[in-house]
């Protein structure tokens, strides 16, 4: 006689708990009153850095020149509060290279519009290499290189 086969335990499917999401929310800055910012959205966070439209560089044409003269004007110290503001919200966020590439482009992006691409690619590459990030995602590779491809030649 063969013996009767033990009985088959069924799992109990298990419900998820559900989780509220976390709000990344951006530490406050200690930005004087009456300094301007620029305020933006990233991925659905608010977000300000202080730059005002007056810091906006033009470009009349694409010569060695005309970047080289617009790459010192963003030299200037002017500058250094929306780069230092660029890196803090780096850390807020979490930001990998890649999430930082993608801040970067869309406050330029924002603060450009659509009207001015070249300046946009040439303030994005600006920030990103006084960020430490020599060119990362841009295409360079040494460490002040600035990726030509991008700019719109139309």
């Amino acid at each position: 006689m063969i013996p009767p086969a033990p009985p088959v335990v069924q799992p109990r499917p298990i419900a998820p708990i559900p989780v509220a999401p976390i709000p990344v929310i951006p530490k406050p800055q200690a930005t004087p009153p009456g300094v301007p910012l620029f305020s933006f959205r990233f991925y659905d966070t608010e977000c300000r850095i202080r730059l005002e439209n007056s810091q906006k560089i033009r470009l009349s044409d694409l010569s060695e020149e005309t970047i080289a003269g617009n790459w010192e004007k963003l030299s200037s110290a002017e500058y250094n509060p929306a780069i230092a503001d660029c890196l803090d919200l780096r850390e807020q966020l979490k930001l990998c290279d890649w999430g930082y590439y993608q801040l970067v482009k869309t406050i330029a992006d924002k603060f450009y519009g659509t009207a001015y691409p070249n300046e946009s690619v040439l303030f994005q590459s600006f920030i990103l290499t006084q960020s430490g990030e020599g060119g990362t995602g841009m295409g360079g590779s040494a460490p002040n290189s600035f990726h030509a491809s991008r700019i719109n030649l139309a």
